[in-house]
């Protein structure tokens, strides 16, 4: 199948960029990929292509194909779209430290007794408080 090159270098960047790539098995010409502005059945084509290669592994559910990409198609991606080396998919980049500040001991509002479900749940409890089921009392409410 004739492809162009520039349709190809989006494919293959977008590969490289992810490291994971997705397309529904349908491969009626006029259907376009979701994430990429070509053509469904050219990212299949050359997924398939490149899966021949051995460079991407393949996935197939749910009438859905998934690539992953391999430490041998990360090398070939490099050299085709002539990158650094430090240009890494961000499936092998390791992932990121949380930075959200939950609160608690080092910063943020003070996590005590009173600002959480433990502390309804924990809350005391009169002995004579009705529905509390202290033992003799009347639960049903004087209907025995």
């Amino acid at each position: 199948m004739f492809l162009p090159i520039e349709t190809r270098n989006q494919i293959y960047e977008k590969i490289i960029q992810d490291g994971v790539l997705t397309a529904k098995d349908d491969l009626r010409p006029f259907i376009n990929h979701a994430h990429i502005p070509t053509k469904n059945l050219h990212v299949v084509k050359t997924m398939r292509s490149l899966r021949s290669k051995g460079f991407v592994r393949e996935q197939y559910t749910w009438k859905t194909h998934y690539w992953f990409l391999t430490n041998e198609g990360i090398t070939y991606l490099r050299e085709v779209l002539c990158l650094p080396a430090d240009i890494i998919p961000a499936t092998v980049k390791p992932p990121q430290k949380d930075i959200r500040d939950f609160g608690g001991a080092e910063g943020g509002a003070p996590r005590g007794r009173g600002d959480s479900r433990m502390a309804f749940r924990q809350g005391p409890v009169s002995a004579g408080a009705p529905g509390s089921g202290a033992p003799g009392k009347d639960t049903m409410g004087g209907l025995n």
